[in-house]
């Protein structure tokens, strides 16, 4: 089991990728769940503030948990 941190923050993406990046409170328990459902991903956690958004996750294979999330994402949103 591995551990990755895929994310962005105010120091690496304005605020209008951020934005579009973020999770509210009513869409975070759907996005969780799906989150979750990534072929690689075993456990997670969504941090999402105003000044970032981050993913961790326990993987089986970090190179294909890493793509999972970034597919996650791109989906998501």
């Amino acid at each position: 089991m591995n551990l990755i941190l895929v994310g962005l923050n105010h120091k690496k993406a304005d605020v209008a990728i951020r934005e579009k990046l973020s999770f509210s409170d009513e869409t975070l328990p759907k996005a969780f769940c799906k989150l979750l459902q990534q072929p690689e991903i075993d456990e997670a956690l969504i941090l999402s503030t105003c000044n970032r958004v981050e993913v961790t996750a326990a993987v089986k294979d970090t190179s294909k948990g890493f793509d999972d999330i970034v597919f996650y994402l791109t989906e998501t949103f």
